[in-house]
């Protein structure tokens, strides 16, 4: 069980490293600039000499003119240290912000996995016992049709 373990860790940390480069490429090819979109509460008050200029600072900044490797390992000592940096939109800090929803998230998420165990299961063994019969045909397809709804259509 140990040497299982130690393995299935072996193989979790390179998998971690490959989503986080998967996610950083990603996001690196998104076709928005960050930084154009910090820009946009300031574009009145700036002249297009100063909105250059603030544009490269800003740049410079966050080390968005340096290569892409050393973008991905700036972003990953970041990460490992727990500096999630600031949000684009909110200009707050990010740790913060998740620190702070997180418990309604959480109440959010329990109250539904007991919702699903205090229906589903009884609907499920209902379901099994009644094997084939127009009751089990409508808890598979209403579980289904359910299971098929996306959540932002669900749960505005």
């Amino acid at each position: 069980m140990l040497i299982y373990l130690v393995r299935r860790l072996i193989v979790a940390v390179p998998t971690f490293f490959a989503v986080l480069f998967i996610t950083f490429t990603l996001t690196t090819l998104s076709p928005f600039d960050p930084v154009q979109m910090m820009m946009q509460r300031y574009e009145s008050s700036l002249d297009s000499m100063q909105k250059e200029e603030v544009i490269e600072r800003i740049r410079d900044q966050y080390g968005l003119n340096d290569p892409y490797l050393v973008q991905f390992g700036s972003f990953v000592k970041r990460l490992l240290s727990g500096d999630l940096g600031t949000s684009i939109n909110g200009q707050r800090d990010v740790l913060r912000s998740i620190v702070v929803t997180f418990p309604i998230s959480f109440q959010l998420g329990l109250a539904g996995a007991c919702l699903t165990a205090l229906i589903g299961i009884p609907l499920g063994a209902l379901a099994a016992r009644m094997q084939n019969t127009w009751l089990d045909y409508t808890i598979v397809g209403g579980t289904l049709v359910f299971r098929s709804i996306p959540v932002f259509v669900l749960a505005p």
